[in-house]
């Protein structure tokens, strides 16, 4: 997941890690750059100081003595240095000075450049000689001794190729590093699905028992509280159902007393109260089912269910526009939960706005449908609050109009099993919910 956390903290390790490396190894080889040019230059001070005496006598030797890597020359002035020069060299005159002053010489008697050329870095040296030591010496004699060095240690290319290999070593420690990490945390997002379903009372498989210790213990505490919590489900299904069973026991004793013991005349409004009592025993089981729904999930076809429901219900329409543009919606789901939830929303908009207006478009991935009517709606503060189980508002969906409380709360759970949307809005067309819910779960 590149956009996930760990694949941003991967990089981010990574990426600072090659920065750290490259930049405190560029600081390492350029120390140790530049103390080898001194070293080098301190070495061939001393060896030109030697070939300067030997050669007093004869000035000869100096052809003699020089080779392609060494090269040995007289001159009557102090060689010039060129403008453009090594980017090091004052670093490294710095730490050449102590050696030329314990030598006696100064800057003036003693000269040296790095210069580069096809065959790589050389070393000029220049050294004003002692000419008091030198017997017979004439008018032509080299004021100056000059040498040409060939110079391995004032190139950088020695430790470019070792920071290379010492970062490629260190990534590759890296991306053992971070496979390892891989390996150890890839039960996570697993984990997260699997909490997002329980979260939206979806059915999940049992973690795979993997990775390290301290992960197969995570894996193992998750599988038994999904356990669990599927065994509360059932307990409490077993108890509603058992409850259901006495209440309609009941239920059906009294209308039978009712029908021996009560006058006509009052018979009317006790049977009233308990087909309210039926009622409300039967929107509480259709809650608990929803919360608790072992429905699988099937492909089926959007529009063919609101037909149906539609030619139910003689109040209610789809508006012909949907029709044309989308005349099939497939959705893979629970279509007997959704056809639930569909049934209350018209239901509660033929209830309380007279007329169910039907339309949906489908867009991003996903289908919005949208049930109008003309009633008074919910107001803005009471939409969060009416998806709640046994939340009535009085003024338009209280017992004495049927509402028990449950019919939202139930399109609220079908709805976020199928990880949609549920919204309401007011407009000049009237009262307007929205369900929008993805194509492909």
């Amino acid at each position: 997941m590149m956009g996930g956390l760990y694949s941003r903290l991967a990089w981010a390790f990574a990426i600072g890690l090659v920065l750290f490396h490259v930049v405190s190894g560029g600081f390492h080889a350029h120390d140790a750059l530049v103390q080898q040019a001194a070293n080098f230059a301190k070495a061939q001070i001393d060896r030109v100081r030697l070939i300067d005496e030997l050669t007093a006598a004869d000035s000869a030797l100096l052809a003699r003595l020089s080779t392609d890597d060494f090269v040995l020359a007289g001159a009557s002035t102090a060689p010039v240095q060129p403008q453009r020069h090594w980017m090091h060299k004052e670093e490294v005159h710095q730490l050449v000075e102590p050696h030329l002053r314990k030598l006696g010489l100064t800057e003036t008697q003693a000269r040296f450049w790095f210069r580069f050329d096809r065959s790589g870095p050389r070393l000029v040296l220049a050294i004003q000689r002692d000419l008091t030591q030198i017997s017979q010496q004439s008018a032509a004699t080299p004021q100056w001794l000059v040498a040409d060095v060939r110079a391995e240690t004032a190139s950088w290319r020695p430790h470019l190729v070792g920071l290379l290999r010492t970062t490629i070593f260190g990534l590759v420690i890296l991306a053992g590093v971070l496979w390892a990490t891989r390996r150890a945390t890839r039960i996570l997002p697993l984990l997260a699905t699997a909490a997002e379903k329980i979260g939206n009372f979806g059915a999940t498989e049992p973690l795979p028992i993997t990775g390290p210790k301290e992960v197969r213990r995570v894996s193992n505490a998750f599988n038994l509280m999904q356990e669990r919590l599927r065994a509360h489900e059932r307990e409490r299904g077993a108890m509603l159902g058992a409850f259901s069973h006495d209440i309609r026991t009941l239920v059906t004793r009294l209308t039978l007393r009712l029908e021996t013991l009560v006058p006509d005349a009052d018979r009317g409004k006790l049977e009233a109260d308990l087909t309210s009592i039926t009622h409300i025993v039967d929107e509480a089981l259709a809650y608990s089912r929803d919360e608790v729904s072992d429905e699988p999930r099937i492909k089926f076809e959007l529009v063919s269910l609101l037909q149906t429901l539609i030619d139910d219900m003689p109040n209610a329409e789809i508006r012909p526009q949907s029709l044309a543009a989308t005349a099939t919606v497939t959705l893979i789901g629970q279509p007997q939960g959704l056809r639930r939830a569909l049934l209350n929303l018209l239901n509660n908009a033929v209830l309380y706005g007279e007329r169910a207006r039907v339309s949906w478009t489908v867009t991003s991935g996903q289908v919005i449908l949208d049930i109008a009517d003309d009633g008074p709606g919910i107001p803005v503060p009471d939409q969060e609050r009416v998806l709640e189980p046994y939340v009535r508002l009085e003024e338009s969906r209280n017992r004495a109009t049927g509402g028990s409380g449950l019919g939202l709360a139930i399109v609220h759970n079908v709805v976020r099993r199928h990880q949609g949307r549920l919204s309401f809005e007011r407009d000049d067309a009237g009262f307007h919910v929205r369900m929008a819910l993805p194509l492909d779960l």
